[in-house]
C-alpha cells in the first residue's frame, strides 16, 4: 500500500510544451512525485518524449517522427506554437537518455513511461521496446511502463519487468477478463469511461489509475472511492489545491 499519488502528465502541459525536459523539470519543481511522459521512435531507432506521430501540433513542421532521424529532430524545437506562439522557440525534442538523466538527479520521482502503439507497429513491438528498455536502464528499478497495448505488457513482463500500466480502451467484461490474464501492476482508465456511481473499481492485484483532470475536487472523489493515481495537465495547481498529497515530494525552492 502506498498513499495516493497525483501524476503530471506529459509534466506541466498547461504551462509549458508537454513531453519536453522543461515541463518535466516544472512539473517536478511543483512537487509532482510521478511524471508521465510518451515515448515515439525516430528513424534511427532513438526513442524520444513525443506523443504524435506528426510533427505539426508541437513544432509547426510538416512530418512523421518515424521519418526523420534524431540529428533531424535537434533542429526541430518543440513549442508548441499553437499554443504558446514564440514563447518557448528555444524549447528542443528531448531524447528518452535525456529525461533519463534528469530523473537521474530526482531519485525520489517516478517516472512513467508511455510506449506509444504508433512506433510499436511502425518498427516492430521488440526492437522499440528493447530500445526504450536499454536506454531507460537506470531507471528500471523505479519506473512504471505504461501502455494501451496489451501485447507490449506481456513482453515486459517476459523481460522481467513487472511495474507496467495497462491502459484500458473500454472499463467491460472484455477488458476485465484480460486484465485477469494480463496481471498488470497498474489499470489505467479513462475517467470519462467510469461508471458515474457505485462500486467503480474492479477489485484485484493491481493498483488504479485514472486519467485525467484538472479539478482538485474531483481528484479528491477518485481518491475516495479507491484510486491510487489521478493524472493532471496541471501538478501546480493540485499541489496548491491538495497540499496533503505532496508532503514528502521533492519540491524545489
Amino acid at each position: 500500500m502506498h498513499p495516493p499519488v497525483i501524476i503530471a502528465h506529459r509534466g506541466l502541459p498547461e504551462l509549458y510544451p508537454e513531453n519536453t525536459l522543461l515541463s518535466i523539470e516544472q512539473a517536478i519543481r511543483a512537487g509532482a512525485k510521478a511524471v508521465e511522459f510518451d515515448i515515439q521512435m525516430t528513424m534511427d531507432r532513438i526513442p524520444i518524449l513525443f506523443h504524435d506521430t506528426t510533427l505539426g501540433r508541437m513544432t509547426g513542421k510538416a512530418g512523421l517522427v518515424m521519418k526523420k532521424t534524431w540529428e533531424q529532430l535537434r533542429e526541430y524545437r518543440a513549442s508548441c506554437p499553437d499554443r504558446f506562439a514564440r514563447t518557448y522557440t528555444q524549447v528542443a525534442i528531448a531524447s528518452l537518455a535525456e529525461a533519463v538523466e534528469l530523473f537521474n538527479s530526482h531519485p525520489g520521482v517516478c517516472p512513467c513511461i508511455e510506449i506509444k502503439q504508433e512506433s510499436a507497429e511502425y518498427f516492430g513491438l521488440k526492437t522499440f521496446v528493447n530500445a526504450i528498455v536499454k536506454t531507460a536502464d537506470p531507471l528500471l528499478n523505479r519506473a512504471l511502463f505504461l501502455s494501451f497495448n496489451r501485447d507490449v505488457i506481456a513482453y515486459l513482463h517476459s523481460l522481467g519487468i513487472k511495474h507496467t500500466g495497462w491502459a484500458l480502451e473500454g472499463f467491460d467484461t472484455r477488458a476485465r477478463v484480460a486484465a485477469r490474464e494480463l496481471k498488470p501492476e497498474v489499470l489505467v482508465c479513462d475517467i470519462n469511461k467510469l461508471p458515474a456511481s457505485g462500486k467503480i473499481f474492479w477489485p484485484g492485484p493491481w493498483d488504479w489509475m485514472v486519467y485525467h483532470t484538472e479539478d482538485p475536487v474531483i481528484a479528491r472523489r477518485y481518491f475516495d472511492a479507491g484510486a491510487d493515481y489521478v493524472e493532471t495537465d496541471n501538478i501546480r495547481h493540485m499541489a496548491d489545491s491538495l497540499p496533503e498529497y505532496f508532503i514528502d515530494s521533492e519540491t524545489q525552492t
